[in-house]
């Protein structure tokens, strides 16, 4: 099947009526809806004019934010039936949504399942990096440089395993949502079974990698900062970053060759969080999904990056190189993700 004739999904959890664990409304709308209005944008310009279609399901609550976006079928109801049947309309799909309470991996099940062509990465990705105590495990079985992590258990005690301030997430959490930084000894606001870990904090730079992953190679799309938000309390807030003019330099290719290596089924677009130390990088994690940079990369590289995320999917040659731009954004993707 040629990409340009496809009938693709975008479906952006969120923006579909889904909520996180508890229930309620996410912080992580704002980024959704960006990313689902940037890939609409990119993936329609691919398709455009050959007989495919670009489409996506939005709850009608949010009608308002999607004002010039007529490739969106507006549902209520049952999400589950409504992600169904968008399934049943496509060809394929890029599923963007967090890997909380395993709703990525719910999602991507169910695409597998229905036999449609997976634009991003498969089951096994998707659980190993959805799951933090599982990936930092494996970052230290194949020596790739990872923060000392531990599951917040009865008696655990950070002063114990650290020796400076230490980082508390959720053990599944997605961005920074309930990300907090912590001086040496503080343990009282968790108990065991909490779905918390404890992880190693890291001086240095906080940074980020785009990539694409094909079967047999892939590609470093930008190199990024990211900025935070620390306040006056312990939380982090994600507020956006820079996709910088870097040229990935072998140690970051070499990171990404281990990654995909270790890592099954880690395809289409991928983001992999790491601190730029004075001794080299240190991974923290890899998000199996779009990231709020993706909203920017059109106009950093001058090239469209859904026709490379399509190409992966369909074991077509990937671009070895890219004529990069600086270019900043936001978390919410105001300053970028505009439907021309």
């Amino acid at each position: 099947m040629m990409a340009e004739s496809m009938n693709i999904l975008i479906y952006e959890h969120l923006c579909a009526g889904g909520t996180l664990q508890g229930g309620g409304a996410s912080a992580l709308l704002d980024e959704g809806a960006a990313m689902l209005k940037a890939a609409l944008s990119d993936f329609g310009a691919v398709t455009e004019g050959q007989g495919g279609r670009v489409f996506a399901v939005v709850d009608r609550s949010l009608a308002e934010r999607f004002d010039y976006f007529p490739e969106i079928n507006y549902v209520g109801g049952d999400i589950r039936a409504n992600f169904t049947n968008a399934l049943i309309e496509c060809d394929g799909a890029l599923l963007i949504a967090p890997e909380t309470g395993g709703v990525l991996q719910e999602l991507t099940g169910a695409l597998v399942c229905v036999d449609k062509i997976n634009l991003g990465s498969g089951l096994d990705a998707v659980a190993i990096t959805g799951y933090k105590p599982a990936f930092a495990s494996l970052m230290k079985r194949v020596g790739i440089l990872h923060p000392s992590t531990f599951t917040i258990t009865d008696g655990f005690n950070p002063g114990a395993v650290f020796s400076k301030k230490w980082v508390s997430k959720p053990v599944d959490g997605a961005g920074s949502e309930d990300v907090s930084i912590h001086p040496v000894g503080d343990n009282s606001r968790f108990t065991a079974g909490a779905g918390m870990l404890a992880q190693e904090y890291i001086e240095g730079e906080a940074m980020s990698l785009c990539v694409v992953s094909g079967e047999k190679r892939s590609v470093i799309l930008s190199v990024n900062r990211q900025f935070f938000d620390t306040g006056s309390g312990p939380g982090l807030k994600y507020t956006g970053g820079v996709i910088t003019s870097q040229e990935p330099d072998a140690g970051l290719k070499g990171i990404v060759t281990q990654v995909t290596q270790k890592i099954p089924g880690l395809r289409g677009f991928w983001g992999l969080d790491y601190i730029q130390t004075g001794s080299g990088p240190v991974v923290i994690e890899v998000n199996p999904r779009l990231t709020s940079s993706y909203c920017a990369l059109g106009k950093a590289l001058g090239v469209n990056p859904a026709g490379i995320i399509l190409d992966s999917a369909l074991d077509q040659a990937l671009p070895y190189s890219f004529d990069r731009k600086e270019i900043e954004f936001t978390q919410n993707g105001d300053k970028i993700c505009k439907k021309f």
